[in-house]
Parts: C-alpha cells; structure tokens; sequence
C-alpha cells in the first residue's frame, strides 16, 4: 500500500461519487427507488503534473507498476492531495494507465485517472481480491465482506474469514475469569513467582504492532502494571515519560506479580496479568489480588486496538495510589484515563502508525 509520489498537481478533477441506486417504474407512472448499497460508488480523480522531471515521471510510473496497474490501493500524501477529497474508510486505485507527453529536454507531462473504493469487497470464490482483504483462514466461515491489507488469491477450495474488528459498547470480564485463573488451555504460563520489580519479553507476534511511529513485533509487560515496547523496565514509577520507553500502563505503581500468561492467535496478542496491589507482603502464586488482560489487535487497515480488560483489582492503597490507564509514547501521552477499577473493559482506538489513540470506555472487541 506505497503512498503515490510526493508532487503537487498542476490541475485536478474531481467526479464525485453516487449511491447505487435502482428506479422501478410502474405502469402507473410511479417510480420506487431501492438504495442498492452503504457506501458512494464512482468517485474519480484526475490529476495532471505539467513539466515534471524525468526522475519524477518515472517515479509516478514506478508506482503504478508497483501498484499492479489498478489492482493494490494506496493512499496519498498531503502534499499531493488534499484530506478532505479522500472519503473517510475508501482507498485509491489507479483508474487507467497514467498517459505522458514527452514535452522537450526531459520534461514531461503526466495525467493520471483514480477511482476511489470503500475498504470492503464482496468476493466470489475463484475471483482474485485486492490488498483491502486480511488473510485467508482455511475451515473459517465466509463473511462476504473482507477487510484489511495483503492481496491474495481465491481458489474454488479457500474459505475466508473477514478480519474486521467490532468494537462493542459494554464491559467484558477476562477471558480466564476475574481471580486467579486455573484453566490454562491455549495459554503459555511464563511467570509463576512473586516478584518485584521485574519485566519479560513476550514476542514472536504473527504481526506487527504500531505504537509512536514505529513498528514491533514484541512487548515487555512489568511487574509494576505496563508493557513497554523496545525493552524492559524496572521502573516503579508511572507518567507520560516514566519509563522513557513506549508504553501501556494499566494502574501502574511499585507492585508485584505472581503469574503471567501468554497467547497469541490469528492477529492478536494477550497476556495475563496476576499481580498484587504493593510490592510488599504479596501474595504466592494463584491468589492475586489484581487482575488484567491485555491484548494487542492486529491493524485491519483502518485502526489499531488495545484491549484491557479487568477482573479482581484491588483498590490503590495511601502508597500506591495509581488508577490509571493511559498509552503513550517516551514522552507523550495519546489518551489516559484515572478511573481504572474493577470489572471494567476499556479500548484504546489508535490510527495504522500508532501515533493517534482515543481511549474509549465501557468498550471491548468482539473476537
């Protein structure tokens, strides 16, 4: 999904685009209309570069090769397109080959046509599906609607399974349960000691996970109520900029853990976090008095989630004060909250590069 070339356009057209829309006439001469579809089909985009050089015509047509003539979408950089002319949840794609006049002395004139498609395909089986679908599932149910990223193939043998996320209003408990779990089925126990002050890696995600611009296959979740990301920390202290890591934090303070869990499936990541509310005087493994689990959503094109969800947790005692919950870069916070408790399910929304998030309450994902 490579961006198009950075240039500014010396002149643009914009088609919009229409609803589908079918008209029945009656023989009384009445018409019924039927709204074939949710999402505007049509729009069009030419854009037409006058004097360019010849590195950036054949930059543009390198894109276009790149983007297998009309079959990858793509987006556009600012500089070449405005915001507002791309539609919220619809991508590009080339709408015809990109047509050049060789102008004189290596300087050229490049039109090019785009058409503008909402991010869900319906898909036959035996037809080929573009990059906006996720992977293919063998045994998985077929949904009709495909979202996401990677371009496939679909054979007469292939079943499909759809990869949106849906973001639900409502609490959920901890898939294990809100104490202290005792079924570990489909779940790796990588901690089963009290400890303080301690971090683990948990890694080999089947994805890539996007925080502060930057992309990690990987997270290090502490003893003291985070995950960071790049390394660990040993850090019992909890803000914006402490630890200066990228981070979720989820009643961060000087605490301890007692076990861990980990699973990762089909675009997640999740771990369990049983822990204590002090540092001090914790309790032995399987009688935790804080509970948590985490878990990483794989982008499905559109948005990035974190999940955090909360069973037994312990209110934060005079020296252990934190409620919160927050994702932040090494410096900056995206979105908190201080009002972190128990039985609570909370969702950070976050853009593809993870560096816009939006905390949203009383939400979980289904899935």
């Amino acid at each position: 999904m490579a961006a198009f070339p950075t240039l500014t356009p010396s002149a643009s057209q914009v088609t919009p685009g229409a609803w589908p829309v079918a008209t029945i006439s009656s023989l009384s001469g009445t018409e019924s209309c039927i709204r074939q579809g949710s999402a505007q089909i049509g729009r069009r985009l030419q854009l037409t570069f006058t004097n360019v050089t010849e590195a950036n015509f054949l930059a543009i047509l390198n894109h276009y090769r790149g983007q297998r003539s009309g079959f990858d979408s793509f987006g556009f950089d600012t500089a070449t397109l405005a915001a507002d002319l791309t539609p919220a949840g619809y991508a590009w794609l080339y709408a015809s080959r990109p047509q050049v006049v060789d102008e004189h002395a290596d300087v050229f004139t490049v039109t090019c046509e785009f058409k503008a498609e909402p991010r869900g395909l319906v898909v036959a089986m035996g037809k080929a599906w573009r990059t906006l679908a996720t992977t293919l599932t063998p045994g998985a149910r077929d949904g009709g609607i495909i979202y996401g990223k990677p371009a496939a193939w679909v054979t007469p043998t292939t079943t499909m399974r759809p990869q949106i996320r849906a973001l639900l209003a409502g609490v959920q408990a901890p898939l294990l349960g809100a104490g202290p779990a005792t079924d570990y089925t489909g779940w790796s126990r990588v901690v089963n000691a009290s400890e303080d002050d301690a971090s683990i890696l948990f890694g080999s995600w089947p994805f890539t996970f996007y925080l502060a611009g930057t992309g990690y296959t990987a997270c290090y979740p502490t003893s003291n109520g985070l995950a960071t990301f790049g390394s660990g920390s040993a850090s019992a202290t909890s803000s914006a900029s402490s630890p200066q890591l990228p981070k979720l934090m989820f009643g961060p303070g000087d605490r301890s853990w007692q076990r861990l869990y980990t699973q990762t499936g089909n675009g997640y990541a999740r771990f369990r976090w049983e822990g204590h509310n002090t540092w001090f005087e914790p309790p032995a493994p399987g009688s935790s008095t804080r509970i948590a689990e985490i878990t990483f959503w794989q982008s499905d094109g559109v948005f990035q989630l974190i999940e955090v969800r909360t069973g037994n947790f312990a209110a934060p005692t005079a020296g252990q004060p934190s409620r919160s919950v927050l994702v932040a870069s090494a410096s900056t916070a995206y979105a908190s909250a201080d009002t972190l408790d128990a039985n609570q399910s909370w969702v950070f929304r976050g853009n593809e590069d993870g560096t816009s998030w939006t905390l949203l309450a009383d939400s979980y994902v289904l899935g």
